[in-house]
């Protein structure tokens, strides 16, 4: 086997090192924008659904104060919270 001197051993574990180094760095950046990017794309869905579930909880309350008007249904509420329907006789 051939002898390795003292000098190529210290360069082989500089450039070593240096070399884990930048892999890790650019391991780590690519990760930090996948994890943006999926935040991002979360974020945009949760967006998107919220926008869905207001507009079916819009519809709903709708649909609640015309059958209340049309039919003069009374509301009453079971809790505490203020009545749904805009005429105030709840």
């Amino acid at each position: 086997m051939a002898e390795v001197s003292e000098r190529t051993l210290q360069v082989a574990v500089v450039v070593s090192f240096a070399a884990g180094f930048l892999a890790g760095w650019q391991a780590n950046r690519m990760r930090r924008k996948f994890l943006d990017w999926k935040k991002k794309r979360l974020q945009d869905k949760l967006c998107g659904l919220s926008y869905i579930i207001t507009g079916l909880l819009f519809v709903n309350l709708w649909i609640l104060d015309v059958l209340h008007v049309c039919l003069n249904l009374k509301m009453t509420s079971l809790c505490s919270a203020p009545p749904i329907c805009s005429c105030h006789t709840c």
